[in-house]
């Protein structure tokens, strides 16, 4: 068998960083931009802007956790165009289709425009208009209820993420009521927070000093999919080979030909979820032939010889292969073996090589097994808090000084989370959402109501179905999103936040990025409709119930509570929008890093389904053009995904040529795929760029509860799938399901 694309061999690509260049500033980007303004005058719901006066004004993106420093375009007070900030220290002028688009958000037929109260059944989006005094003083009359009785965790938070000050103003008023049921959805970034814990003893998050490395062995890691900050991702990749005499690699060792994998100088194709096992093979290369880094292995390492035995015994590449090469053919087999040393051999030589994981575009969990093995590949050639193209520990932001919670004997009395026993899980943490539809499902004690903040669970966590028989079961639920999306349809009230060209809001240090730093969205217009930033919409509430929970919001607002909460960092925000740490220096004095010797194979995460039943795997796609997270894709994105993903209405898979006519299935095919938990029809697209066995399913479409241009359109992958917790960490770590098509 020959080592070519057609046989679903190992994929060497020339050209990689024009291809990136090209994917991400493409001449369809640009023609969205400029004709942006042109197209929207024939949609009703968007205004024309009168002629008048041109002018800009600079904000920070907050539509995903990037942190991209935007100018907005106006005629008078009409925003009109967003563009990238030249100079901008995390996009430099880039800018990603979501912020190009970003305008839809505000006036797209989506948007809420007024707190609203559901009127009719749960799910039937009937809704009457009702004032924000009204909608401030339901809410908090209900939680006021509540708290009476004695039952404060009876009270539940979904907060879209873990860090900022909106969030811990969500927190903190959790805090104050007396509920430990506060809870975000997990990204590998938090499982990266975890693991920096067990293997260094720090509290901090990984940055990634992409630009300066010339070597990177990617685990499944998307950088060209959507990973870490988008924008900032793509153009590092731009100048891999500018910085290093076009000399530098990167190796994407993944189960399908993503974007990122196409765009790589070497594609090793693996079986998904083997990856771990694969980083403890590339090990046991760098180990026998004697290429670690000796100096910093001996200093400043522990669990070396534990590891090293592991590996000697149970990672040869020889055993390796016989589960993670997706090919069974002896001659791909021996190709396939030795590209991987060759890889790891070529890995261990480099001046700066860095390895990075993350499943797609990493806004999913991914296992500590496989952490351990990735991170151990950085121990053993240095790249550990390497200041310059390694893997650096950025430090936790300390806590925001703001006086502590006043509590009184309601909030301080002992409550257990609803997803953990004892108030504290076995995990060490209680953020276990991915739990709480099976905790209030099987549960006597529920909770009465639920605070969405910037989360949509019925589209992100996996089960949907599950998930809407949870939230049928709580008494009341209020969103705050901006937007109607998939989980508004079940709220009982919704509190209409702005958008961030509205509002005043942080961006925290974005993921993977090498250096501290803060961005400040402020207002560049004046609000279009009647909402309310959600930051002053729970400060309301809580000075409306009064008493400790009152006294522990001090605020008029959330600006004033975020430039609090800031510290010295809010005149240099106040100045320039954004606050870069350009001295800083990883921590190194006395850090040293543990070697995990079970890492791989033995924890290889299972997945549902019995293969008897179900012969093949359906695994998730991602895709810069899709939106994964709590916000949809905006109608002109939707127009760019590609009809490999999404024909009209219906989803389109990814299945390997000799799988397709090993199942009668041709270009095009109509088909069913079905999971163990659900159905979905479908429509095959026939390609080499997926191993065998596999079925690939784009992540970010199939939403429900939305206009037309977003709604309605494929199938959410969440529905086919279910969790699967990650023994080390309680957070679903899902990287695919047992599926048949018919």
């Amino acid at each position: 068998m020959k080592l070519n694309r057609r046989n679903f061999l190992l994929v060497s690509t020339a050209g990689a960083a024009g291809g990136a260049v090209g994917s991400m500033f493409s001449p369809l980007s640009w023609k969205l931009m400029d004709d942006s303004s042109i197209w929207t005058q024939n949609w009703p719901w968007t205004p024309v802007p009168a002629d008048g006066e041109v002018n800009f004004e600079e904000t920070t993106c907050t539509l995903c956790p990037g942190g991209c420093r935007v100018k907005v375009r106006k005629v008078d007070e009409r925003p009109i165009k967003l563009e990238g900030v030249e100079g901008g220290p995390v996009n430099d002028g880039g800018i990603c289709i979501l912020g190009l688009t970003a305008l839809q958000l505000l006036f797209g037929p989506a948007r809420v425009h007024t707190p609203m109260k559901r009127a009719g059944k749960r799910g039937e989006g009937k809704w009457v208009e009702i004032t924000w005094e009204e909608a401030i003083s339901e809410v908090s009359g209900k939680l006021a209820e509540i708290r009476e009785t004695g039952r404060a965790q009876d009270l539940g938070c979904i907060a879209g993420g873990g860090k900022g000050v909106i969030n811990a103003l969500f927190s903190r008023f959790m805090e104050a009521y007396g509920s430990p049921n506060f809870y975000w959805q997990a990204t590998a970034w938090d499982c990266y927070e975890e693991n920096i814990l067990r293997t260094l003893g720090l509290n901090g998050t990984a940055g990634f000093d992409l630009e300066n490395a010339d070597n990177i062995l990617s685990f499944g890691a998307g950088l060209l999919d959507g990973w870490g900050s988008p924008v900032h991702v793509f153009q590092a990749h731009s100048k891999w080979r500018e910085n290093h005499d076009g000399h530098a690699t990167l190796v994407q060792i993944d189960a399908q030909l993503s974007n990122t994998a196409a765009k790589a100088d070497k594609w090793l194709p693996i079986v998904p979820g083997t990856e771990g096992a694969v980083a403890m093979a590339m090990a046991h290369v760098i180990i026998s032939k004697n290429l670690y880094n000796r100096g910093y292995v001996n200093w400043n390492t522990t669990g070396f010889r534990d590891f090293y035995r592991t590996v000697e015994s149970e990672y040869a590449p020889a055993k390796v292969v016989k589960i993670a090469c997706p090919v069974d053919n002896k001659e791909y087999q021996k190709k396939w073996l030795e590209e991987l040393e060759s890889r790891a051999i070529a890995f261990a030589k480099a001046d700066k090589p860095l390895a990075v994981a993350g499943k797609g575009n990493g806004d999913r969990p991914v296992s500590q097994a496989e952490l351990n093995a990735v991170q151990a590949l950085n121990a053993l050639v240095g790249a550990i808090n390497r200041k310059e193209g390694g893997m650096v520990v950025l430090p936790d932001e300390p806590k925001y000084p703001w006086k502590p919670v006043v509590m009184d004997a309601e909030a301080r009395s002992y409550k257990p989370s609803l997803v953990s026993v004892r108030g504290r899980s076995k995990y060490g943490h209680s953020n276990l959402v991915s739990v709480l539809p099976q905790a209030l499902n099987s549960s006597h004690e529920g909770l009465k109501v639920l605070l969405l903040a910037g989360s949509n669970p019925l589209y992100t966590l996996a089960d949907t179905e599950k998930t809407a028989e949870a939230l049928q079961k709580v008494e009341y639920i209020v969103s705050f999103s901006s937007q109607f999306n998939d989980t508004t349809a079940y709220a009982d009230i919704i509190l209409p936040d702005h958008i961030f060209l509205e509002s005043t809001v942080d961006a925290p240090t974005p993921p993977g990025f090498a250096k501290p730093v803060y961005g400040l969205a402020e207002p560049v217009i004046k609000p279009v409709y009647k909402t309310k930033a959600m930051g002053d919409s729970i400060i309301e509430i809580a000075k409306a119930m009064g008493g400790t929970i009152a006294q522990s919001f001090p605020w008029a607002d959330s600006a004033e509570a975020i430039e609090q909460a800031l510290g010295g960092k809010w005149p240099l925000l106040k100045r320039g929008g954004v606050y870069v740490n350009e001295d800083f220096t990883p921590e190194t004095e006395g850090v040293r890093f543990r070697f995990f010797a079970r890492s791989g194979m033995e924890s290889r995460i299972s997945i549902q389904g019995k293969a008897e039943q179900y012969p093949l795997i359906a695994t998730p796609v991602d895709c810069i053009r899709l939106a994964t997270g709590a916000l949809a894709d905006t109608p002109f994105m939707v127009k760019t995904v590609s009809d490999k993903k999404l024909k009209h209405k219906e989803l389109v898979v990814q299945v390997n040529a000799m799988t397709a006519q090993q199942y009668g299935f041709k270009e095009g095919s109509e088909a069913v795929l079905e999971t163990p938990v659900a159905k979905a029809k479908v429509r095959v697209h026939c390609s080499e760029e997926i191993a065998p066995g596999l079925v690939g399913v784009p992540r970010g479409l199939g939403h429900i509860a939305h206009d037309e241009f977003v709604g309605g359109k494929g199938t959410n992958y969440n529905t086919l799938i279910s969790p699967v917790q990650d023994p080390a960490t309680g957070f679903d770590v899902a990287w695919g399901i047992r599926a048949k098509l018919t």
